[in-house]
């Protein structure tokens, strides 16, 4: 589609395009042979402070040594046990951390999920990426966004995101 459209003199704007080259991580590259096409990822350009999610390198490393130590103690105890070690993937941690997510039930459940709060703060963020004129140009915008494919449970009545999620009532 941004070979044909530019041929036909469209201005072309690409917004993360999915396994662009066959790569999880598009290669953009692919498209620098087409002319009027400019290609952007914008797949955690964005934060959300405003949900009290700010992912850091550091935290995402401790978590991942917390759980590996977790992991050894659960796979070391008698097999009754490890359900209940394992805590959905917590390992009955007593808080939940930005880089942690899990379901409680349908209902409830603790955490962020980072590629969940990723594509949510694209379209939070769209207004500042995309604009409208009146200039008469032939445009065309093609944005792919993976928001659907991350089952998560959302805080509401507002239906927005939330470390703490409980809609039992």
């Amino acid at each position: 589609m941004p070979s044909l459209f530019s041929d036909e003199g469209y201005n072309v704007k690409i917004l993360d395009p999915p396994y662009a080259g066959y790569s999880w991580i598009p290669d953009i590259s692919i498209f620098d042979d087409i002319d009027n096409t400019e290609v952007y990822v914008t797949t955690g350009k964005y934060s959300l402070d405003e949900f009290d999610y700010t992912p850091e390198e550091e935290t995402q490393v401790s978590l991942r040594k917390r759980n590996f130590f977790c992991y050894g103690i659960m796979k070391c105890a008698p097999v009754a046990f490890h359900l209940n070690l394992y805590g959905n993937g917590a390992y009955n941690s007593s808080g939940a951390s930005t880089d942690f997510y899990y379901f409680e039930n349908y209902s409830i459940s603790r955490g962020y999920d980072n590629s969940f709060m990723n594509s949510y703060a694209e379209l939070c963020h769209l207004s500042d990426i995309t604009s409208f004129s009146n200039s008469g140009e032939n445009t065309l915008t093609i944005m792919a966004n993976n928001l659907t494919h991350q089952p998560v449970i959302l805080q509401e009545p507002e239906y927005v995101p939330s470390r703490s999620v409980d809609n039992t009532a």
